[in-house]
């Protein structure tokens, strides 16, 4: 195991137990079920939504509701992005007691945590670690990320219960998936036929064709729950091309663009058009969107607008340093032969 990971373990250990830092001035929720679905490895230029030309995500581009177009992650692997997305900073320094699982509890939501990724392990700390301070907790993969076999959809069941369960409290949801996760043939329910350069790539397209379905039939069991909801979807990273000895695939590094252009969408049960937000936004700034998204007005969390953004330098965390995310190389998405 390596130091970032244990210097990470023994930071959130010591955070378990303490006090969190948030200040609340008011909180005025707009919905009952705040449901926040966090993908994996997907890149937003092989999605239709974004303009890729074989219908990826049908759903997605149906919806009604808000769409950045140029969002990045803050980092290209799930650890360090999630970490930077979901805690909030203060001088560039994690504050670890400060999440958004805190910040909702704070505030009075009830939370929920299900997960189809690791509870324990090298790979799943920092997002286990945050969802086991919620009020409930489902992992789907007792040990870590590849100890189970488990689909997504798998865990459309457990939300079904989650939102039957009757409380005055507003609730918030998330939702961890396995996604585009490398080895995607793997992430899928069923076989792929070879359709798109070769078998990976084609499991690649057809995972996130897989989690816009999930999307849409989450969609459905909120719509028949009959109570006001709000969804924001987005992925933790994307991925860069590579060769193997079976070809043309996808990995996490950290030299292109591409590992950090990702998805966000959100939309809700009052949702009357399509808004697409050109502006470039970071992950880094989340965590002030989530409580502009929750209704919380918090005493740290009012210096950035984040569904209003302000023209900023985009950069990103690539493992050692912090970079500005337009000197990075292209790594564009492969088309499709009728479209070259």
């Amino acid at each position: 195991m390596n130091d970032l990971y244990l210097e990470q373990r023994d930071f959130l250990n010591q955070s378990v137990n303490a006090p969190s830092q948030w200040d609340i001035q008011f909180f005025t929720p707009k919905y009952k079920n705040y449901i926040l679905i966090i993908g994996e490895s997907m890149r937003k230029d092989y999605m239709s939504l974004y303009g890729f030309p074989l219908k990826t995500t049908p759903f997605l581009e149906r919806v009604k509701g808000t769409v950045f177009e140029n969002y990045y992650s803050a980092a290209p692997n799930t650890q360090p992005s999630l970490q930077h997305t979901l805690y909030r900073a203060e001088k560039g320094e994690t504050v670890y007691t400060d999440n958004i699982i805190s910040l909702a509890k704070k505030a009075g939501v009830k939370t929920y945590w299900i997960s189809n990724q690791g509870k324990i392990g090298e790979f799943d700390t920092m997002a286990s670690r945050i969802g086991q301070s919620a009020d409930e907790t489902i992992f789907m993969k007792p040990l870590g990320y590849n100890s189970k076999k488990v689909y997504d959809d798998e865990m459309l069941p457990v939300l079904d219960k989650t939102l039957k369960e009757n409380i005055t409290n507003p609730k918030l949801i998330v939702i961890h998936l396995m996604g585009s996760h490398p080895a995607f043939c793997e992430r899928l329910p069923y076989e792929v036929k070879n359709y798109f350069i070769n078998q990976s790539m084609s499991c690649y397209l057809e995972s996130i064709k897989y989690t816009d379905q999930f999307l849409e039939k989450l969609n459905l069991q909120l719509v028949a729950q009959n109570e006001p909801y709000s969804v924001i979807y987005f992925s933790d990273h994307g991925l860069a091309h590579y060769e193997d000895s079976e070809g043309l695939s996808l990995h996490p590094n950290n030299l292109y663009k591409q590992n950090y252009e990702i998805p966000f969408v959100m939309f809700s049960s009052d949702s009357k058009k399509l808004e697409k937000i050109k502006t470039p936004q970071s992950a880094f700034n989340f965590v002030y969107g989530f409580a502009d998204w929750m209704g919380i007005k918090e005493k740290h969390l009012q210096d950035v607008d984040f569904f209003h953004p302000e023209k900023q330098e985009i950069k990103v965390f690539d493992w050692k340093n912090l970079v500005n995310v337009k000197e990075l190389a292209d790594d564009p998405a492969k088309l499709p032969k009728y479209v070259q």
